[in-house]
């Protein structure tokens, strides 16, 4: 693969641009199902366990059988943290959070194009998929590089590759409506009320957004009456007002990656009301007032 380039048209994507040798045949090579033409860095953002982590994302393009092309982008959890809940898909593990073999599964559809007079890939994703970065924030160890696959095999084989350079974000926008300079801070835990049963939802939280607008954060939920174990892998907006928090991004439910939206009330110091907790996942819902804790804006 003689070249990959990154762009930015505009504060919230970031395209990537392959220039291949030859692509005048989709048809993979002889023993394979298809292609894929993968872009990988490293970033600063957080691992499964909402832990400080140079994260792998990727954008890529997927053609099977020299059919129709599908172009994508992720980054992939790692085997769970929890005992008794499947491995994530990002990886095939020797032992619990040990990976064995990377894999790049496409969790977020985005848009590109395939020219085969020229040789041009390119892709463009939604920064909210590949861990929201913002202005001046480095993608480490950026490299292209072409694959070939047999379907239902892990292991990729390598056609060939790029070397790798840096790249520093010039234009984003902001993940978060706290005011650039400043820091918001969201802290908190308890527990609400499920079902009539009175089992409990039980939640703790932190999320930070810093001076530059980057967001940080851990975040836990259990539903003790269905055995739902929540856990967030990438925060990509958290808007604040004096009394109020959402926040949304992507995690694990048991294993299986979800989207999610958490939105909080804080109503005062104790003696004001209880404060109020709701979280939607894919499937599941639930909201309540606080109970055995509190919610803190700062």
């Amino acid at each position: 693969m003689p070249s990959v380039q990154l762009s930015q048209p505009n504060r919230s994507h970031l395209t990537v641009t392959l220039q291949l040798a030859s692509l005048a045949s989709l048809v993979p090579p002889a023993g394979s199902d298809g292609m894929i033409w993968l872009t990988r860095w490293q970033f600063l953002s957080t691992g499964d366990g909402s832990e400080e982590s140079y994260r792998i994302f990727y954008v890529g393009a997927n053609d099977t059988a020299g059919g129709t092309p599908t172009f994508f982008a992720g980054t992939g959890t790692s085997a769970a943290l929890t005992t008794g809940i499947p491995p994530g898909d990002g990886c095939v593990t020797t032992t619990p959070q040990n990976c064995k073999i990377i894999i790049y599964p496409n969790e977020k559809v985005e848009t590109g194009t395939i020219d085969t007079s020229t040789g041009i890939i390119t892709i463009t994703a939604a920064l909210s998929d590949i861990g929201v970065p913002v202005r001046g924030d480095t993608l480490f160890s950026v490299t292209a590089l072409t694959f070939g696959y047999v379907t239902r095999d892990h292991i990729l084989q390598d056609a060939d590759a790029t070397r790798s350079f840096d790249y520093v974000m010039s234009q984003t926008s902001m993940p978060s409506n706290c005011p650039v300079g400043t820091t918001c801070k969201l802290t908190g835990g308890g527990y609400i009320i499920v079902d009539p049963q009175q089992d409990h939802g039980s939640f703790s939280i932190e999320v930070t957004a810093d001076p530059s607008g980057r967001i940080n954060g851990k975040v836990a939920y259990q539903d003790h009456s269905t055995g739902l174990d929540f856990r967030p892998a990438l925060i990509t907006s958290a808007m604040f007002s004096s009394t109020s928090v959402s926040i949304k991004g992507t995690g694990t439910a048991n294993g299986t990656t979800t989207s999610f939206q958490i939105t909080v009330q804080d109503n005062g110091d104790p003696g004001s009301g209880p404060d109020d907790f709701s979280i939607q996942i894919t499937g599941y819902s639930r909201s309540g007032v606080v109970q055995g804790g509190s919610i803190e804006i700062h």
